[in-house]
């Protein structure tokens, strides 16, 4: 019988410091002044929630918010930038 070897699970936070330190902006990643645009939806709120689980706390000031309302949705539009904007403030992000 074959060998099965075990794969090897990374979270999303883990496979996101991965490929930044292959790539070569680690400290970036986890240390320098950061923008992530924040929609609202699952993906954005993904990200940004894997750069708070890798950053240090000193480092979270560092790391900012950005939502864009265009005024092309309407009400829900609305609900989206107040949803974010309340979420980073949650999170003691600007």
């Amino acid at each position: 019988m074959g060998k099965r070897t075990a794969k090897i699970r990374l979270t999303l936070p883990e496979m996101i410091l991965r490929d930044a330190q292959q790539y070569g902006y680690a400290d970036l990643l986890l240390h320098k002044r950061l923008v992530v645009g924040v929609s609202g939806g699952a993906d954005s709120l993904a990200l940004l929630f894997a750069l708070l689980e890798l950053r240090d706390e000193s480092d979270r000031g560092a790391l900012h918010v950005a939502h864009v309302e265009h005024g092309l949705r309407s009400a829900e539009g609305r609900a989206d930038a107040s949803f974010v904007e309340d979420m980073a403030r949650t999170q003691g992000l600007e």
